[in-house]
């Protein structure tokens, strides 16, 4: 490589030109990729604190409507499935209907009626 001092001459600044360059150096504002530079974090970080903001808003109402989703899907998935015995009736009687299709079972249900209106006990007496 080549040595830079047997390339270019040494010149010798003008009297006082050193000070005048360290004057005019320091008298100049910030350097414009200085400025653009800290604009462009304080814009980055602005985005970022809206972003959270924004999210920290939307986000509990999209995990409310997944967890209703969910519970609506498993109620749909439990119906579909139907029972896998046969109906139950306290109390009651049930009669099975013929639907038409075998995959649709209907029931006509209905409670005990007694022949005589129920009576309030009446107290003992002694």
């Amino acid at each position: 490589m080549h040595e830079p001092h047997a390339l270019l001459p040494w010149l010798e600044p003008p009297g006082g030109g050193l000070r005048r360059l360290q004057a005019a150096i320091s008298e100049q504002p910030d350097s414009a990729p200085h400025r653009h530079r800290s604009r462009r974090l304080a814009l980055i970080g602005a985005g970022l604190a809206m972003t959270m903001t924004v999210g920290a808003m939307v986000l509990p109402g999209i995990w409310h409507r997944q967890q209703q989703s969910r519970a609506f899907t498993a109620a749909i998935a439990a119906a579909l499935a139907g029972p896998k015995q046969d109906i139950v009736v306290a109390d009651g009687a049930a009669l099975a209907i013929h639907s038409g299709r075998p995959d649709i079972r209907v029931y006509l249900v209905t409670t005990r009626v007694s022949a005589e209106p129920e009576r309030a006990p009446t107290p003992s007496r002694r």
